[in-house]
């Protein structure tokens, strides 16, 4: 019975010292696994964060995107408004150029046949004068 027991024993304890080994074994396997895990939760935080940055920045730029159309129409409009007036002011100021070059050729003309008359005038008088002599 004694040696039933003892062998029992030894057996139990063997059980017991295996079953600690492994116990122990596992804790070391379950180490960097527990590690990676938390890793994996960290950088998948991490991307969760990244990818709310991401819309966030992109809400943003869209934002932007459509400011900038807005304003750009309107400087467009703006300058498109502000060409046609400048358009207009030099037909005024083209029609108001020509309507000064005619009159002042006009002028120049009676101012020139008046001198022609002149000379005629000047010339038959120093004619005549020519013939008295």
């Amino acid at each position: 019975q004694r040696l039933r027991d003892r062998a029992e024993s030894v057996v139990t304890n063997s059980k017991n010292a295996r079953n600690k080994r492994i116990q122990k074994d596992k804790k070391k396997l379950l180490k960097p696994l527990e590690k990676i895990e938390q890793c994996t939760k960290d950088l998948v935080q991490q991307c969760f964060g990244l990818v709310q940055d991401a819309d966030r920045a992109k809400s943003s730029a869209e934002a932007r995107i459509m400011i900038l159309e807005r304003d750009g129409k309107a400087l467009a409009d703006a300058a498109s408004t502000a060409l046609a007036e400048t358009n207009k002011k030099l037909n005024v100021l083209q029609a108001e150029r020509d309507a000064y070059g005619a009159e002042h050729i006009s002028t120049l003309r009676t101012r020139l046949d008046a001198a022609e008359k002149r000379a005629e005038s000047s010339a038959s008088v120093a004619k005549d004068a020519l013939n008295e002599l």
